[in-house]
């Protein structure tokens, strides 16, 4: 669904893609395609995860323990190296895993439960079989 969507934005006579050719007219009509199409729909699609869990991690940060390291001459970088980047590493991990279930779900269009190998019955002439070793 979510490929369809940007799709009918970006495609060969998407929305974009029609006003991008009217503008600049010996542009490529199927300039979205391929590597370039699928980091961008994949980073706006978890993009949102990624910001609504980051923020709400951020504010789970004590504060107290940031001033104390600044009292105690630690650089913005130490900071954000020893204290900060520990306490969202939780909420980082899942984020990730959240990002790469997303994308395994864009594998998967026709819904759960698919395994991606072609539904062929065994009897199936056009389906090779491996011979029988003895």
């Amino acid at each position: 669904m979510l490929a369809a969507g940007y799709k009918f934005i970006y495609g060969d006579k998407g929305i974009v893609t029609s006003l991008l050719v009217k503008v600049f007219p010996g542009m490529d009509p199927a300039w979205f395609s391929g590597f370039f199409a699928v980091l961008v729909v994949m980073t706006f699609a978890t993009t949102t995860n990624h910001m609504l869990f980051v923020a709400n991690a951020l504010k789970g940060v004590d504060y107290q323990t940031i001033e104390a390291a600044r009292n105690l001459g630690a650089s913005t970088w130490t900071i954000l190296r020893r204290i900060v980047l520990p306490m969202l590493k939780p909420t980082l991990f899942a984020v990730t895993i959240l990002s790469f279930l997303t994308g395994l779900g864009a594998e998967c269009p026709s819904g759960a439960g698919r395994t991606g190998l072609p539904d062929h019955h065994p009897d199936d002439p056009h389906v090779h079989q491996q011979p029988h070793l003895p």
